[in-house]
């Protein structure tokens, strides 16, 4: 996907539609994302669109720094089936090359945001960032 602006709630919908078509039987997808800067709205639109297509959508915030490695724990004691990372949960290139090897562990598949993951080393769902 090009040209998006990610922090707009109707694409949280189609971000997990398009998740769902490249992995149909995903059943569980955790979100990595900062409360204190994602529009409350963005995250609801995501609730919604998961419940929509059948997916349980896990919840797992990072705001600081040091809420990251917390949120690394959590995401592998729940061991969701996808990722959905908000590029403001993750503050730091270091935590973003730490956060894309450790889905590479485990073989999640992430859908990220933003042209910074990119240059990280993952994938992301726009590239004109």
């Amino acid at each position: 996907m090009t040209g998006s602006l990610y922090t707009e709630p109707a694409i949280a919908g189609k971000t997990l539609q398009v998740l769902k078509e490249a992995l149909p039987t995903v059943k569980r997808v955790a979100a990595l994302w900062n409360p204190s800067f994602t529009l409350p709205a963005y995250y609801a639109a995501m609730e919604e669109a998961a419940k929509e297509a059948g997916i349980t959508l896990v919840s797992v915030e990072s705001r600081v720094p040091t809420e990251f490695d917390p949120a690394l724990g959590l995401l592998a004691s729940i061991r969701p089936e996808a990722l959905f990372v908000d590029g403001l949960a993750v503050p730091r290139q270091d935590h973003r090359v730490r956060l894309i090897e450790f889905a590479a562990r485990r073989r999640l598949p992430v859908v990220y945001t933003g042209k910074p993951w990119v240059i990280a080393g993952g994938l992301s769902v726009e590239s004109n960032r």
